[in-house]
């Protein structure tokens, strides 16, 4: 790739500042965008890669005179700019973006773009032992920057990291899961990863729209049939407490959709194995809990009771779909529960508890609710 476009709209934008620091504004960035516009789309992948490593050298001199320099400010805005362009990185690229890149805050989508590009590369084909390599050194890179992006974007990178077939899990659960997809021919690992590369960051017990309607398209490569049966067999609970990390946390709750995507009701038998094993820490499970909660209402399952009661006592005050579980099947607890806390809670808890009564204002235990929360003689927030 030929620098010398490049150096020569630096030169421009040092001369414009006399190679003083500046605040680049708004007239500075167009003029960054229409460069990065005239560069061939062949090289703004090499030219992202060394202002990468342009911008980590030039930090690191400001560090040592204590002062941030144009050059900064330049290097920085125009990974920004090609950034927010088009970009096709072949597999290889998308590696090489991920070593290369380098950030000093931890915020904006400048630090999840490097991830997001590497899985739009490798969309359809396995993971690379290349870029897990690549995937570690980020979040290495990463390990410092507290920002809410930089946070996200770990937890993401521990996602992708879990389909290491080198770095299977000495204590979590999810070790099963591993073990099982390494143990298939590669077509159908392939299958079982690619399922499982439709990741999720949200909270929330049910999948959205949008999850469901890729999940079903991945969900045709494994099969109802094979995906029911792979889960009977790794579905194997000790007797002992279980440890969950996140990352087979985010993995099994994946399964949990998958599994109502399936067929909900030959699912919920295997399903309820996790509602019976005992975990060691209540934290990590608990999305998976709530995922669990979420099918849970809306199939009617009375047989599941022992179940239900092990689910709703051990993360009823914590999980919002677990709350309303809850409510379906033990109203007077549910009701003991919001009454407790209305009593002296926190001003921004009044909203939770309105939403939370509304609701149970909708179901047929609701007259229940109300004179449990009457007899208990709480004053409303």
């Amino acid at each position: 790739m030929d620098l010398q476009p490049w150096n020569r709209f630096f030169a421009e934008v040092s001369g414009r500042y006399q190679g003083r620091s500046a605040w680049l504004g708004e007239s500075e960035k167009a003029a960054f965008a229409e460069f990065v516009a005239s560069v061939d789309p062949a090289d703004r992948v090499p030219l992202l890669l060394h202002a990468y490593e342009r911008y980590r050298t030039s930090v690191g001199n400001d560090k040592t005179v204590k002062v941030r320099s144009l050059e900064t400010d330049c290097q920085s805005v125009l990974i920004s700019t090609i950034l927010a362009t088009k970009l096709q990185p072949t597999p290889d690229q998308a590696a090489a973006m991920l070593r290369h890149s380098f950030h000093t805050c931890g915020h904006g989508c400048d630090v999840q773009a490097p991830l997001l590009l590497a899985e739009k590369a490798f969309a359809g084909i396995p993971y690379s032992m290349d870029l897990f390599d690549a995937v570690a050194a980020y979040k290495e890179t990463l390990r410092p920057a507290g920002g809410v992006s930089a946070t996200n974007v770990k937890a993401q990178a521990g996602w992708i990291l879990w389909h290491d077939v080198r770095s299977i899990s000495k204590t979590c659960w999810s070790r099963n899961l591993q073990l099982g997809i390494q143990s298939l021919e590669p077509k159908e690992a392939f299958a079982w990863q690619w399922l499982l590369r439709n990741t999720s960051a949200a909270m929330t017990g049910s999948a959205g729209k949008a999850w469901m309607k890729e999940g079903t398209k991945r969900l045709a490569g494994v099969g109802a049939d094979r995906f029911l049966t792979r889960l009977d067999e790794w579905f194997v609970f000790p007797a002992s407490p279980s440890k969950m990390t996140p990352a087979g946390s985010n993995m099994l709750r994946l399964l949990v959709w998958y599994a109502q995507l399936a067929d909900a009701e030959r699912s919920l038998p295997i399903l309820m194995r996790i509602a019976r094993a005992d975990w060691a820490d209540k934290g990590p499970i608990g999305k998976v809990m709530n995922a669990l909660a979420w099918i849970l209402q809306q199939k009617h399952k009375p047989e599941y009771l022992p179940e239900i009661d092990r689910i709703c006592t051990g993360w009823a005050g914590e999980i919002s779909e677990v709350q309303r579980l809850e409510l379906m099947y033990f109203p007077d607890r549910a009701a003991a529960r919001v009454a407790a806390k209305r009593e002296g809670a926190d001003p921004r808890m009044s909203a939770v508890l309105e939403t939370f009564s509304l609701f149970a204002a909708q179901l047929p235990q609701a007259a229940k609710f109300a004179e449990i929360l009457k007899a208990a003689k709480r004053k409303p927030e």
